[in-house]
């Protein structure tokens, strides 16, 4: 899967881009925020009954708190309807965990800890157990027809594309 959504995950690691200050770390917050929200909001619904994301939404309000910021619209995908677009979800939801251990360093750098902005990275990089277990579930997974596997997790890295770029609008003093 890692090959068929290459270009569309370095699209968003573009849109990501370097936080090098405080407010642009702030922006990318609200567009974590706003991608992983909507995302979570569809796992109320899940029938994948042996595996989840590792969830993020009440670290991320408290990174919003930490930081002033509000997160403002969100947009929003429909929820996948088989158990390959669930695995093809949870690959991107989950796979942000190895990109955090990369930003929580920055972070740092920013003098943000998990009380003052980052909770959310320090619960992304706190195990790779979760990924470890969805990707024997990806193995498992053979038999699923792989197409709507991809296509879900397309649509997922869509829907964090929207969220950080509405975010990138999101008006902060300059760094």
């Amino acid at each position: 899967m890692r090959e068929q959504t290459a270009t569309i995950h370095s699209e968003l690691d573009r849109l990501v881009g370097n936080f090098d200050c405080r407010e642009s770390y702030q922006r990318y917050v609200i567009g974590m925020a706003r991608f992983r929200l909507s995302a979570e909001s569809l796992w109320r619904v899940n029938r994948l009954q042996d595996w989840r994301p590792t969830l993020l939404g009440q670290d991320l309000g408290r990174d919003l708190v930490a930081l002033s910021a509000e997160i403002g619209a969100f947009p929003v995908m429909a929820a996948p309807v088989s158990r390959a677009g669930w695995l093809g979800m949870g690959y991107v939801l989950e796979g942000a965990c190895l990109g955090a251990r990369l930003l929580v360093r920055r972070a740092a750098t920013l003098g943000l800890t998990a009380e003052t902005g980052a909770a959310h990275l320090h619960r992304q990089t706190d195990s790779l157990s979760n990924w470890h277990r969805l990707g024997a579930l990806l193995e498992q997974a053979e038999e699923i027809d792989e197409r709507p596997m991809i296509a879900s997790a397309k649509a997922t890295f869509a829907l964090a594309q929207a969220a950080f770029e509405s975010a990138s609008n999101v008006s902060t003093p300059a760094c």
